[in-house]
């Protein structure tokens, strides 16, 4: 339970401090140790900003941290690598049969239709050439980088923990409470998560 007077002094501060740390368009910045590393510097700098501002809503979470650790002395944020599969449907006109059976073995590419055509030309072999008009169902995975604000509760650091530096801490995780659907979302098997308790 929070007073609404340390509520309203907290909702007073976070425009503040967040200003502070993502006014203008550096959030991140990588600080070079020596004159080679410059240029690789600037363009970390540069690649994290991006991902910050532009690939995930930076300006929208940072608040949400911040009075995180405002209320509960606890704000974090965290990131990973996400990644998703679209199933995408192409056609292709007059394929010959070796070009048929090249998709055919192309593991991300299902044929789920192929329609001969009528052909009165000879192929080298003095045999009709063999052409189909292709439906296939390709399988596209695309990643990008994800940051979100852990919820405070969820966040385990060690009590002997001496600084906020996390390389330094014995240890830290996130450990959030999942449905059984979002454990299947997660590839965990379904006889894995018949074993788990279930909350009330």
């Amino acid at each position: 339970v929070v007073s609404s007077d340390v509520a309203q002094v907290i909702d007073a501060a976070v425009p503040a401090l967040v200003k502070v740390f993502v006014a203008g368009d550096k959030a991140v910045e990588f600080t070079p140790r020596g004159a080679d590393d410059v240029e690789g510097a600037a363009q970390a700098t540069a690649a994290a900003n991006y991902v910050f501002f532009t690939q995930t809503p930076g300006s929208a979470l940072a608040p949400d941290c911040i009075k995180d650790g405002l209320l509960q002395k606890t704000g974090v944020f965290k990131w990973r690598w996400d990644t998703s599969v679209t199933m995408r449907q192409k056609s292709y006109k007059a394929l010959d049969i070796g070009t048929l059976e090249i998709l055919s073995k192309d593991p991300d590419t299902e044929i789920i239709g192929a329609t001969p055509i009528p052909m009165q030309e000879l192929g080298p072999d003095g045999q009709p050439l063999e052409l189909y008009d292709v439906v296939v169902r390709v399988k596209q995975e695309t990643g990008k980088v994800k940051v979100i604000v852990c919820c405070p509760e969820d966040v385990r650091i060690s009590p002997d923990a001496m600084t906020l530096d996390v390389m330094d801490m014995p240890f830290i995780c996130h450990s959030p409470l999942l449905t059984a659907s979002e454990l299947r979302d997660l590839g965990v098997p379904e006889d894995v998560i018949d074993t788990l308790p279930t909350g009330d």
